[in-house]
């Protein structure tokens, strides 16, 4: 019979525990919200609809946000 040898999934396995997931998620979760936010800003619309309500605070909420 053919022997396998494990020592190198068993180094991965030591690798892997090792690795902090806790900042990794961090800086996705960071990446993921930046492009929703700009996203979302440039598909929402400045100004007034036929409802009579008036839009586009987040996108000035969103330059405020650049400038400081």
């Amino acid at each position: 019979m053919n022997e396998i040898d494990f020592s190198q999934l068993e180094k991965l396995q030591k690798q892997m525990e090792s690795v902090d997931y806790t900042k990794a998620c961090a800086s996705a979760m960071n990446v993921i919200s930046q492009r929703a936010l700009k996203y979302i800003s440039n598909v929402t619309k400045p100004g007034h609809y036929k409802n009579g309500k008036t839009g586009g605070t987040l996108k000035r909420v969103g330059k405020q946000k650049e400038q400081l």
